[in-house]
């Protein structure tokens, strides 16, 4: 999934649950108002109005958009947006609500996940996906009772919060009903951490977490460190007269470290172990263009002559010349070859004859 597509995954459940939500509440304070004996509580129904018109304008579209978003469609798009700049008028939380809405769904690259137009999308995104198999009917029967059990719920609170005591029915269910909303969450959470073929709850949320605001500005904030500490240093290697020569090696993308450039401008600095050390001294003096890698490990652009190999430079039991053709890895590998010593683990490598370009330097010479 790409991270536009998380982005408006994440943006439509926030609408659709804080949507559903919303309308929880509004309906249980109703119920709660309309069935009160209490005139205070009574006289609380001039806020009604208010109620129905937060439901029509931002409640019942943001649930209706938030779905249409899951399923990728550009009228929820449009929808969205349209509520998005309507949450600017609540200043300062829905300010920063709307301008995320409307920074994500106004996104160069949103148009892309609404290009198939909902139809046919190649990566659908589904509601019971996220909390039950679709296929079940125990699972689709385990969402109506979540539902309800959290209508009954959202109705106790609501007698709760207007100080009218609830109606016999809905208090004696509270508690069991409050039992049944925890376990239906409690699989909820277990099928997302086991659910096969897919991401564990762990990727899922980890997933979310990377394709928030914060971590695209985290991750942005690391990129210019880094861009301006490689600034830095190639502006103190062109200071220098004697390694400047690597600035244009290290902006065409080769990877020169400060231990690589004091290993290369010393033509008799040596890192293998002392088995291969004699070789790899020879090569150096030969001219041969040996770059170290890390540790005990050097590479040399040059071909082996087995034959004059063994005649100048016999060595130790422990070290040997080998040529590897790793086919168990990919069929594309290139073969390679290399002094080892299995004593020390130090290696030179060197270039495989049936790869080495026309006119590259045998050793020994």
């Amino acid at each position: 999934m790409s991270p536009a597509a998380r982005r408006i995954r994440l943006l439509a459940w926030f609408h659709v649950i804080v949507s559903g939500l919303g309308l929880l509440f509004g309906l249980a304070l109703c119920v709660a108002i309309a069935m009160s004996w209490d005139e205070q509580v009574r006289a609380a129904e001039a806020i009604l109005p208010m109620v129905f018109f937060v439901a029509a304008i931002w409640l019942v579209p943001g649930l209706a958009g938030g779905i249409g978003l899951l399923m990728r469609r550009r009228w929820a798009r449009v929808l969205i947006i349209v509520l998005s700049a309507l949450y600017l008028l609540w200043i300062p939380i829905g300010t920063v609500l709307g301008g995320l809405g409307l920074w994500v769904l106004l996104a160069r690259d949103a148009e892309t996940v609404f290009a198939s137009g909902g139809t046919a999308p190649s990566a659908p995104i589904r509601i019971a996906e996220s909390v039950a198999p679709t296929a079940s009917r125990f699972g689709l029967l385990l969402a109506m009772a979540g539902v309800g059990a959290g209508f009954v719920v959202v109705l106790d609170a609501g007698f709760m919060f207007s100080g009218a005591p609830a109606p016999t029915e809905i208090s004696t269910a509270f508690y069991p009903a409050l039992a049944v909303l925890s376990a239906v969450i409690g699989y909820a959470i277990h099928y997302l951490a086991t659910r096969p073929g897919g991401p564990g709850l762990s990727d899922t949320l980890a997933s979310y977490a990377n394709s928030t605001p914060w971590a695209w500005a985290r991750e942005a904030k690391t990129r210019k460190f880094f861009a301006e500490e490689r600034r830095q240093r190639l502006m103190r290697l062109a200071a220098d007269p004697v390694r400047r020569k690597y600035v244009p090696l290290i902006e065409r993308g080769e990877s020169w470290s400060d231990e690589q450039i004091a290993y290369d401008l010393d033509p008799a600095r040596t890192v293998t172990c002392v088995h291969l050390n004699p070789v790899e001294r020879a090569m150096r003096v030969a001219g041969i263009a040996v770059k170290r890698d890390a540790g005990a490990w050097v590479n040399a652009a040059c071909v082996i002559d087995e034959e004059r190999l063994k005649q100048r430079f016999p060595l130790a039991p422990c070290a040997s010349y080998r040529k590897i053709v790793a086919y168990d890895r990919s069929v594309e590998d290139p073969p390679r070859a290399q002094f080892w010593c299995a004593a020390c683990n130090s290696t030179i490598d060197t270039v495989h004859p049936t790869v080495a370009p026309s006119g590259l330097r045998m050793f020994p010479g």
